[in-house]
């Protein structure tokens, strides 16, 4: 069973590389080489990860706040944005900006998609979870 949804053999990334000549100023030939991966790459499964899959559990279809995230899980934004960057990524969540009233800053919100929400059933247990600490600001109430 792979550790990855949907993204094949979870010990193979696959890279392309593509290199061509560019025509360069006063005629020097320079080269642009472009390297990229696809997205056949495994997903981590750090404990930080399990935590945020865990969170979205609690409500699985709702929209939630990265900030809201943070607070729950105790995840600083330095851990948790990349996490949430890496699940979109992978198609684990669908993001979307909040159109908020003027004078504010729009808010992004991500949610789990249905493989997201698949996965997350699969690889979240209550014995691979575990808190470390208190969730970060008192954590979200209401």
């Amino acid at each position: 069973m792979s550790d990855s949804p949907d993204m094949g053999h979870p010990d193979l990334v696959e890279v392309c590389l593509h290199a061509g000549r560019v025509s360069g100023l006063r005629g020097i030939a320079t080269w642009q080489i472009n390297i990229c991966r696809f997205s056949g790459m495994k997903m981590r499964r750090s404990p930080q990860t399990m935590r945020v899959l865990a969170e979205f559990l609690q409500c699985e279809k709702a929209w939630r706040y990265g900030y809201d995230i943070s607070r729950n899980t105790g995840l600083k934004s330095g851990t948790l944005y990349p996490i949430l960057m890496r699940l979109a990524e992978h198609r684990l969540l669908e993001t979307s900006w909040e159109t908020v009233e003027e004078g504010r800053p729009p808010r992004h919100m991500y949610k789990l998609t249905r493989d997201g929400l698949r996965y997350a059933r699969e690889q979240v247990s209550s014995a691979s979870v575990q808190v470390v600490g208190e969730p970060a600001f008192g954590g979200v109430t209401g």
